[in-house]
């Protein structure tokens, strides 16, 4: 029974050193670039009911008008990430036009799991990617 106490104590103090280290070097310590719950359901619901904002669901990446919503693989707490894309060269004449990342969503948060159906709705079958490639569509 010790043992297993031992086990989920030692499992929880690699989960906690691992969250702190991501949050560390993958957000600079800064809780500002952790975008709070709900803001992306609200920035995709917002694109949904304007027909003039553009809107494509990819295989790692959602764009929403300017905004891309992108997987990121380095940071297991921290699954995705919103990246602002930069306007073209000559147009941009603010520091708002150039390309930053906005900030992270969390693991197991809201955003997080619309975002995960987002992309899981948009896979296609393995049968369906090659039928594609060798040119023998039904």
């Amino acid at each position: 029974m010790g043992l297993i106490y031992a086990l989920l104590i030692a499992v929880a103090g690699f989960g906690i050193v691992s969250y702190f280290m991501q949050y560390s070097f993958e957000l600079d310590s800064n809780p500002e670039n952790i975008i709070k719950d709900g803001l992306v359901k609200e920035l995709i619901e917002r694109t949904v009911n304007d027909p003039s904002i553009p809107y494509t669901v990819e295989e790692n990446k959602i764009t929403v008008g300017r905004f891309e919503i992108k997987k990121n693989d380095e940071a297991f707490w921290f699954p995705y990430y919103v990246y602002k894309t930069a306007l073209p060269y000559r147009e941009r004449h603010d520091i708002d036009d150039w390309g930053e990342k906005v900030g992270y969503v969390r693991w197991l948060s809201n955003d997080w799991k619309l975002i995960n159906d987002l992309l899981k709705k948009n896979k296609k079958p393995v049968e369906q990617k090659q039928r594609q490639k060798l040119n023998l569509e039904k």
